[in-house]
């Protein structure tokens, strides 16, 4: 971890282009060649780069004067400020000087001048109220109590030996601008009152505007009018162009990206050059440069494969620029999203998603007065604030939006919840199903049912652009060959006697599988030769039948015609397979809804098989609730949830029978004499959408 907040000091870091005027300063302190003291000033706003200007200047000018550098807000009080002060000031002439008596001689005098400078007793301030004194006599009292030199005579003395050294003191005093009121005026006094030596050039770094409203609490005039009498040479760091600041930025965020591990990262270029468009409000100096690149690169590293690079850009802009809507929009995530549950819709007085949008960003705004100051931001990573819809939640897996509901957590907490499946944790899983079936099988099963429906949503999402013919034909092969026994949010596990089994969460269904695999197959360039499997008696007839129709209809899409033989082949082969089920095989389907649905895309005639479908039916009551299971489907619970989670499909049961007989045969029925299995698909039967 680097802090790149720490100033630049070598001439090869200026990003900045302060070269030409950072060669008139050393220009100007080289070719100075009188005596008396010269005062400096470099100016600008916090975060312009004064710090890094000075660096620059003292890189070119360090083997032609002795560079003191002296930081006035690290000292708590007035006696340590001089005590300092001048030590450091002693230090500096005893590297340069060529005389020998300096270490006595030097410490007494400087004692003697202070003692004729500074009464016992120094009062800074104009009223009772801001008034603050300090006691120096202590300190600075001359050892020979009898010293009656002048002050000039004094003064003189000290400037002998500086005008003797064999270099030039340019004494550097940073961060004045950080002081309290009263301490700005005292530094100023030391410069221009009590240390203005010959051979000694200050170089004052400051804000002018803060300077100035501080001085003014102390001087009878204009802050400014008083910086201009004591500043000889007033330089104002020139302020960088725009888009030399947000270069630094995104050169900084580049780098971040090129790191090695950051190789899966989401970063949407469109979405960028909307927030790129934005960054002149946010980005102003290095310093908003460094604060933002040191706060998003630390917290992005950690979880960068789980979120957004975009969005957690947007969130981490937010978050520094307005904590109390970051705060909001952490808080109360639900407000964010204008695709709000179908039970949610009665709370905002309408189901028209224009409508519920205005409703929603009215709440906001009461909330958060000042929301609209940040709106633009926050269309880029809210589709509320968008008319137009926002960032579209196609592939949500790899574009791991803060919107989507899956991956807005990670954006607050930097890990991910115990409930949702990392990007790390589906690599993983990915290569188990890729290179050991046996282990992804034993590992699917033992995980959650949630889980197990984002791996295959990441799945469809992340996986399929890396991957190549070899590896896109065994992925294909393994997911056949596991499906539907293996995987619990699958067709096959409804198990309609647990109600409460059934789970409030978007689940991978069953076309949703059966398209995945199509998907899959028309990615590869010869997807002719894994087409046999769609001639395995080892995979149910509906399946093949639902996998070959899926196939036909995305590859027609592509006005392509290469695979209609094929395609029409396998086709005749299922309407006879199917054609020739009679009612011992049929009645050996767990379900029996996909077969039905196939029968209807083959056309294939079940006029045959019905009559003998409706004897089996109502031969008894045993017999009629065995074949009624058959036909139960879970709802999915993007949906309206109806009573209970299961119902009877009735528009698969109906191509074998007449669904009023069905009712019929129901109402005869003497209820209570129904055990507890019977009476539930009673239930279900009654259970519409």
């Amino acid at each position: 971890m680097k802090h790149s907040d720490l100033p630049i000091t070598k001439i090869e870091e200026d990003k900045l282009k302060f070269e030409p005027f950072v060669d008139r300063v050393v220009s100007g302190i080289k070719n100075y060649s009188q005596e008396e003291c010269f005062i400096i000033s470099i100016e600008g706003e916090w975060g312009i780069g004064k710090t890094s200007f000075m660096n620059l200047v003292s890189s070119k000018i360090k083997d032609d004067v002795e560079i003191l550098r002296f930081s006035p807000w690290l000292i708590s009080n007035i006696e340590q400020l001089i005590s300092v002060f001048f030590g450091e000031l002693i230090k500096s002439i005893k590297n340069i000087s060529f005389k020998t008596k300096l270490k006595t001689d030097i410490i007494k005098d400087m004692k003697t001048l202070l003692s004729i400078i500074v009464p016992d007793q120094v009062s800074i301030g104009v009223t009772e109220g801001n008034k603050a004194t300090w006691k120096l006599s202590k300190y600075f009292t001359p050892k020979d109590p009898h010293a009656s030199q002048t002050l000039y005579e004094q003064k003189e003395k000290i400037n002998s030996y500086l005008r003797d050294a064999k270099k030039r003191i340019v004494i550097v005093i940073d961060d004045i601008d950080r002081l309290m009121d009263n301490e700005v005026e005292l530094v100023f006094r030391l410069v221009k009152g009590i240390a203005d030596f010959d051979n000694v050039i200050y170089v004052l770094l400051f804000d002018r505007k803060i300077i100035s409203n501080s001085l003014e609490k102390y001087k009878a005039e204009k802050g400014g009018r008083y910086l201009d009498k004591i500043i000889q040479y007033p330089l104002v760091i020139p302020k960088s162009h725009h888009t030399t600041i947000l270069k630094l930025l995104t050169d900084k965020l580049d780098g971040l990206l090129d790191l090695p591990g950051n190789a899966n990262y989401h970063f949407a270029e469109k979405d960028w050059h909307h927030v790129y468009q934005l960054l002149r409000r946010y980005i102003k100096n290095v310093r908003d440069v460094n604060k933002v690149f040191d706060t998003f690169s630390f917290e992005y590293e950690a979880i960068s494969k789980d979120v957004n690079f975009v969005d957690f850009f947007v969130i981490t802009l937010i978050r520094l620029n307005d904590h109390d809507l970051y705060e909001l929009i952490k808080d109360k995530p639900y407000l964010f999203d204008v695709n709000l549950a179908y039970e949610d819709f009665e709370k905002y007085g309408t189901s028209n998603t224009s409508e519920r949008r205005e409703v929603i960003i009215s709440k906001l705004t009461a909330l958060h007065p000042k929301l609209d100051e940040h709106v633009k931001l926050l269309k880029i990573i809210f589709p509320l604030f968008n008319e137009y819809g926002g960032n579209s939640t196609v592939k949500r897996h790899e574009r791991k939006s803060i919107a989507d509901p899956h991956y807005f957590d990670n954006y607050f907490s930097m890990t991910v919840s115990a409930d949702k499946l990392s990007f790390n944790e589906y690599n993983n899983y990915f290569e188990m199903l890729v290179e050991d079936i046996d282990t992804f099988t034993q590992k699917i099963q033992e995980l959650e049912t949630g889980k197990v429906e984002q791996f295959f949503e990441m799945f469809e999402d992340n996986s399929s652009s890396n991957m190549t013919d070899e590896i896109r034909t065994q992925v294909i092969k393994n997911l056949i060959s596991l499906f539907p026994t293996t995987f619990p949010s699958a067709r096959k596990d409804r198990d309609f006697r647990n109600d409460e089994s059934f789970e409030d969460s978007t689940w991978f269904g069953y076309f949703s599988w059966i398209d995945l695999t199509a998907e899959e197959i028309l990615k590869l360039d010869n997807p002719k030769e894994i087409l046999s499997i769609l001639d395995s008696k080892n995979i149910e007839i509906q399946h093949r039948c639902h996998l070959r129709n899926t196939i036909e209809k995305k590859y027609k899409k592509n006005n392509s015609n290469e695979l209609d033989d094929e395609l029409e082949r396998y086709k005749e082969k299922h309407l006879k397979e199917i054609s020739a089920i009679t009612i011992e095989t049929l009645l050996e389907f767990q379900f029996l809804d996909e077969l039905l649905s196939c029968s209807s895309q083959l056309k294939v005639d079940m006029s045959t098989l019905a009559d003998d479908f409706e004897k089996h039916l109502f031969k008894d009551k045993e017999s009629f609730f065995k074949i009624l299971e058959k036909f139960i489907y879970k709802h999915v619970s993007s949906l309206k949830k109806p009573k209970y989670p299961y119902s009877i499909q009735k528009s698969a049961l109906e191509k074998l029978i007449d669904i009023d007989k069905v009712q019929n045969y129901i109402n005869s029925l003497d209820k209570s004499n129904l055990n507890k299995t019977e009476q539930k698909l009673i239930q279900y039967w009654e259970n519409e959408d």
